[in-house]
């Protein structure tokens, strides 16, 4: 048979399932496998606390550029 010029069988055969997920599912079931293998076996860093730590730093950062005399805070009314 020939399809566009090339010799192929698979150009009229379309799969009842898209290729596109079952490739992402295939993607994310080894993405999540291999997320708990590392998380498991190595010593990976807790992100949410990196991130409350950098927070934390920038807003001392913040505080310690921020003029004089402004006593008014956004939270507190």
């Amino acid at each position: 048979m020939s399809c566009n010029g090339h010799r192929s069988i698979s150009c009229h055969f379309a799969p009842s399932v898209p290729m596109g997920f079952l490739q992402s599912t295939l993607s994310l079931l080894i993405g999540t496998g291999c997320g708990i293998y590392i998380a498991q076996n190595y010593n990976v860093p807790n992100i949410k606390k990196l991130v409350v730590e950098m927070m934390d730093r920038g807003k001392k950062l913040e505080e310690s550029y921020k003029k004089p005399g402004n006593d008014k805070n956004k939270d507190s009314k």
